[in-house]
């Protein structure tokens, strides 16, 4: 019989939950190498990489996924966007407006190593659903590990991008140099602050 310390069976859980739990709390997950184009240029390739897989459809992404040329992938992206409705100028408003400013302040507080903070977990949950009302810390999982990172939306939600309510609480957990997505379950509240990242 094979004895396990308690920090083994610490990590041995920790395993266990992510394996079993869904990770992004109801917010599906798309593989990056899944919806990247690579016969694009790479400026193109992972434009559906992040948010914009949770905003195309099935369909949307099939197709974009087909196209060998940039200039394609440049009509098709003005397309994908005139189908969601016009911008207005007066004041600015439209969901390619809203994208693009939430986008870009998700470059800058959660670009990590060579992802671009749009693309990672909770810049694409900034851009679809806008920043939470309120942000907690809870327990980590294992000893002297870091804190999670937990977005509240609360019962008063509105529509994101994706015509999706958010769900209430989000989690997120530091691991091998990305932020990402980690199930709730069992994780115990330790601090609570008001959310700095901009609202719109």
């Amino acid at each position: 019989m094979v004895k396990i310390s308690g920090r083994h069976a610490a990590g041995l859980l920790f395993l266990a939950g992510l394996l079993a739990s869904p990770a992004g709390a109801g917010l599906k997950q798309y593989d990056p190498v899944d919806v990247t184009n690579f016969a694009l240029e790479p400026e193109n390739a992972r434009w559906l990489v992040g948010p914009i897989a949770h905003l195309a459809s099935e369909q949307e992404r099939a197709q974009y996924l087909q196209l060998s040329e940039s200039s394609a992938a440049e009509e098709f992206v003005a397309a994908f966007w005139e189908r969601r409705g016009p911008n207005l100028v007066f004041p600015p408003t439209g969901p390619k407006i809203t994208f693009d400013r939430r986008a870009e302040e998700a470059d800058k507080i959660y670009t990590e190593g060579t992802a671009r903070g749009r693309r990672t977990d909770r810049g694409t949950v900034l851009i679809l659903y806008g920043a939470p009302a309120t942000i907690e810390y809870g327990s980590s999982p294992t000893p002297r590990g870091e804190p999670i990172e937990i977005w509240v939306y609360g019962r008063k939600r509105e529509k994101g991008l994706d015509g999706k309510k958010p769900e209430q609480r989000y989690g997120f957990r530091r691991h091998d140099g990305l932020t990402k997505f980690f199930p709730l379950s069992g994780v115990k509240p330790l601090s609570k602050t008001r959310t700095r990242i901009p609202r719109g």
